[in-house]
């Protein structure tokens, strides 16, 4: 964990200096749907990342 300090801080620091760019401009997303029915699980899909606990883990 320790080690993951520095590189989230250099992240934090590139991703800020990126968007401080005003030629960037990053897409907003609504999902609308009733409960379980999917909606976390497209957006973990299009991003490629899971953010949210699934199964056991809950």
């Amino acid at each position: 964990m320790d080690k993951l300090v520095p590189i989230v801080n250099k992240l934090q620091k590139v991703l800020s200096s990126l968007l401080s760019d005003e030629s960037l401009s990053l897409p907003y997303i609504a999902v609308i749907g009733a409960q379980s029915v999917g909606k976390t699980s497209l957006l973990e899909s299009l991003v490629g990342l899971s953010f949210m606990p699934k199964g056991k883990i809950l």
